[in-house]
């Protein structure tokens, strides 16, 4: 110890020892002190001269009622056999005295030592405690190194005893994200002595975080010296969420897709979002104390806004649309939804509008009603046959007017019934509904009956539709029964061909075929004829070669026409 630090220790008005700690055998536990160097105030307070002190082992030269006092390894145990510091708060009964012991390790098992008297401060802490027993406020004092001296029961609400957080330094509590932002705060308002108020997370007993604010300021000695420093905190924890559910109201507010204004009771906006400002084209300086009325195009009655301000002005709720007017002249459509906001007490305080622009719904459904209406009117008036039925039960949905007068019925009759009723073939049409819902589209014939009981043959084209979520049928129909009549009589007349072809191929030709045989036979023989009678024999054979074609002819043409019609008959006959 050079010899400027040694005349300060051993001037010092503090008491201060420093000593080696002496160690067993198995360097695991502290047997003595070996007192290496006290100073004249320490000397004082244990009541034994410098030269019977130093250089000698605790156990040996004080007394057993000092030594129990003075026992550094039973309070500092745990920093003697590694490096820091500690402070805590003891009790000298022999003079009646409280000290705040700090010991610092800055080796291995030699420590120094150092004595505060704190009785004053104790006595008036005590008073203090007297005084903030009752308070809601966390009242704590620090020295002005920042270690807890003193703290008021009310600290309890952290879930430590009173004597666990003194000797503590007060950063040992804070958050670690909050760490540097406060000890860079309490080093600024040690340095220019200024109150300050800071906002930080503080441990808890059971290992949770409050959220606290902290207002500290610094109290001086007698001399008008720093001496500690007094901190009142407040738990602020719930405070804190609603601030985060406020920021989180405003975010959304700020980033909504709808318009958002609040007006003061007479209708002048006190406030509106950044979509409202997009949408009008307004700046926020002209909308700030100006009235909505700026958007109004004129089209609302003075009666819907006499039943607006009534509904809201007694507290109720309003909603319809507007057809209002931006900055640059254009029309909008918006739905808005009016209502008070109220204070604790219940009483309107302002005004809150939040509003959507419709414009292109509203032309949107203005197209979809007018492509409905002429949907609705080619429906009605078509003259071919048209319904719409329920995808899944086949239950009549509409039906147009070619359908009430081609089946006989009226529409009440047929929104009461489904397909299966007028279809004759029931067993088949859940298999059709199914092919048309997984397939989107079918083409069939079929056959239905009328009111009057007539049959008539129908060719059907399904199509799935969905309206409004519901999946439904669209039906056109066509009635084929005579188109069927005629390729029924065309298939009966190519029966008739059929047989007339075999008849010549096979009847009228047999008789044919002999007589040319004969006459064959009697050319073989033309040797003995005359002249005149070989003319007639060839005469004879060419009329027969001839009528031969004519019968071969009307053949082949039959079994064409039946070839040709055949499956025309077969393409649209009923299935």
């Amino acid at each position: 110890m050079s010899d400027f630090y040694q005349q300060a220790f051993m001037n010092s008005l503090l008491p201060k020892v420093f000593c080696e700690a002496k160690i067993d055998e198995t360097h695991q536990s502290i047997t003595d002190f070996k007192i290496l160097s006290v100073n004249k105030a320490f000397a004082t307070l244990v009541g034994i001269s410098i030269p019977a002190l130093e250089n000698n082992y605790a156990k040996q030269v004080l007394p057993e009622a000092l030594y129990k006092n003075f026992n550094w390894s039973f309070y500092f145990s745990d920093i003697i056999t590694q490096t820091g510091s500690k402070i805590i708060e003891l009790f000298v009964p022999h003079v009646d005295k409280w000290y705040q012991v700090e010991a610092t390790v800055d080796q291995p098992l030699f420590i120094a030592v150092t004595y505060t008297d704190v009785t004053k401060q104790k006595k008036d802490n005590s008073l203090l405690q007297h005084v903030t027993e009752n308070m809601f406020d966390l009242i704590a004092l620090t020295n002005i190194q920042g270690y807890f001296t003193f703290l008021s029961s009310s600290n309890k609400v952290l879930g430590y005893k009173i004597d666990e957080l003194v000797g503590k330094h007060c950063l040992d509590l804070v958050h670690p994200d909050d760490k540097a932002s406060v000890a860079a705060a309490f080093y600024e308002f040690n340095q220019i002595n200024v109150p300050r108020t800071v906002e930080c997370r503080y441990l808890c007993a059971d290992g949770m975080y409050v959220w606290v604010q902290i207002k500290g300021k610094i109290l001086a000695d007698g001399e008008g010296k720093p001496a500690e420093i007094i901190f009142s905190s407040r738990i602020i924890t719930e405070q804190k969420k609603a601030e985060q559910q406020l920021r989180k109201l405003m975010l959304a507010v700020e980033q909504s897709p709808a318009s958002v204004v609040i007006t003061d009771l007479n209708g002048a906006i006190e406030y509106v979002n950044p979509k409202f400002t997009q949408l009008t084209g307004y700046t926020l300086e002209e909308l700030i104390g100006n009235n909505p009325r700026v958007l109004k195009s004129g089209e609302t009655s003075p009666i819907e806004y006499e039943n607006l301000w009534h509904t809201i002005s007694s507290g109720g709720v309003w909603s319809g649309t507007f057809h209002n007017v931006k900055k640059n002249g254009e029309k909008y459509w918006e739905y808005a939804v009016i209502s008070g906001i109220k204070d604790e007490l219940g009483v309107i305080t302002n005004y809150l509008a939040v509003k959507e622009d419709i414009t292109e719904k509203k032309l949107f459904a203005e197209a979809l009603e007018e492509s409905e209406e002429r949907f609705r009117t080619i429906f009605e008036n078509n003259a071919s046959i048209m319904y719409l039925l329920d995808a899944n039960t086949g239950m009549y949905i509409d039906v147009n007017q070619a359908c009430l007068d081609f089946y006989g019925w009226d529409k009440a009759h047929f929104l009461s019934t489904s397909i299966y009723d007028v279809n004759l073939e029931p067993e088949i049409v859940s298999e059709r509904l199914e092919h048309i819902r997984k397939n989107n589209y079918f083409k069939f014939e079929t056959l239905h009956k009328r009111k009057d009981g007539s049959l008539r043959n129908m060719e059907i084209f399904a199509t799935l539709v969905v309206v409004s979520g519901r999946s439904l049928v669209h039906v056109i129909a066509h009635d084929i029964t005579e188109r069927n009549n005629y390729f029924s009589a065309v298939e009966n007349q190519n029966k008739i061909l059929k047989e007339i072809a075999w008849t010549q191929s096979h009847v009228v030709r047999a008789p044919l075929a002999r007589m040319m045989g004969l006459v064959h036979l009697l050319e073989l023989e033309q040797t003995n004829l005359s002249d005149d009678s070989k003319m007639l024999l060839k005469e004879i054979s060419n009329a027969a070669n001839e009528f031969d074609e004519i019968i071969r002819k009307v053949s082949q043409k039959t079994y064409y026409m039946n070839a040709a019609y055949s499956p025309l008959v077969k393409k649209h006959s009923y299935s």
